[in-house]
């Protein structure tokens, strides 16, 4: 277990969630209507992550004071076969702007970056605050997918460099 202090509020534990845990933090998804426009049910992730080998994917949970405060879902090597992918991040909306969401992405960034080891990930074009955080962590839009995941979203891929990017 890891307590961490977010920038307000009681101290976050951010850990590895166990087999058979992982519903009740799933659950956050629902608070979030786009998640449910993607298809990601609780249901429907908990199936995925659960055909995931234990080597290739990783789900931290965040628990606060009354409970979950979010997750983070990644995969070691699950963009190209090389790079770590974020694959959702969630807060508790009693959790949100509060520094749970930079405490799960610093757990996830120190599991997936190395000297050679970049990050990605997708985020919604019109989720402009999502897109912030991101950029706020130094990650550089590098491209973007027309209709990938829905018809009718792009998805701006975002990526932040293990090593500097030599230009």
């Amino acid at each position: 277990m890891e307590c961490r202090e977010p920038r307000q509020g009681q101290p976050i534990v951010i850990r590895a969630c166990p087999p058979g845990e992982s519903e009740r933090y799933l659950l956050l998804a629902t608070e979030y209507p786009m998640l449910a426009e993607y298809g990601a049910t609780p249901t429907r992730l908990r199936s995925e992550i659960d055909r995931m080998p234990e080597s290739a994917s990783l789900l931290l949970v965040a628990d606060g004071d009354v409970g979950p405060a979010g997750f983070v879902w990644l995969m070691r090597h699950g963009a190209f076969a090389r790079s770590g992918y974020i694959r959702l991040l969630v807060i508790a909306r009693e959790y949100q702007a509060k520094g749970v969401g930079d405490l799960l992405m610093d757990a996830a960034e120190e599991e997936l970056l190395g000297d050679d080891d970049d990050v990605l990930l997708l985020v919604t074009a019109t989720n402009l605050r999502a897109r912030r955080f991101y950029e706020r962590r130094g990650y550089h839009q590098v491209g973007a997918l027309e209709d990938y995941v829905v018809t009718g979203q792009t998805e701006c891929i975002y990526r932040k460099p293990g090593r500097p990017i030599s230009g």
